[in-house]
C-alpha cells in the first residue's frame, strides 16, 4: 500500500514513512542542486549506495563535487563512473563542461 498524497489538514490514520530508493535520492539530489551542492552530493552518493549501477547518480555526483569540492574531485568521480560505465566521449564531454564552468567563475 502506498500514499502518494496525504492531506495535511486531516488526521492521519496510519503512520506514513517514506521508502528509501535510489530514484528518490536522485530526485532529492536534483532538487537540492538548485540551492545546496553539499546536500545534493549526499543524495547522489546515497542513490549510488542503493543502486550502484545508476549512471545518472554517478554523473550528477561528479557535477555536485565539481561545485562543492572542485574540479579534481569531480574528475576523480568521473574516473570512478568510467570504470562502471565505460564511455570515453561522455567522460571527456563532462570534464570539459566542468572545467569550462570552473574557469568562468570569479
Amino acid at each position: 500500500m502506498a500514499a502518494l498524497l496525504i492531506r495535511s489538514d486531516l488526521p492521519s490514520q496510519t503512520r506514513c514513512c517514506v521508502a528509501r530508493s535510489a530514484w528518490r535520492e536522485l530526485a532529492l539530489g536534483w532538487r537540492a542542486s538548485g540551492r545546496d551542492w553539499v546536500e545534493a552530493e549526499k543524495h547522489f552518493q546515497r542513490a549510488l549506495e542503493l543502486k550502484p549501477d545508476l549512471r545518472m547518480a554517478c554523473e550528477w555526483l561528479a557535477n555536485a563535487r565539481s561545485h562543492a569540492k572542485g574540479i579534481e574531485e569531480a574528475e576523480a568521480t568521473l574516473d570512478h563512473c568510467q570504470r562502471m560505465f565505460p564511455d570515453r566521449e561522455r567522460r571527456a564531454e563532462l570534464a570539459a563542461h566542468f572545467r569550462k564552468r570552473a574557469e568562468a567563475l570569479p
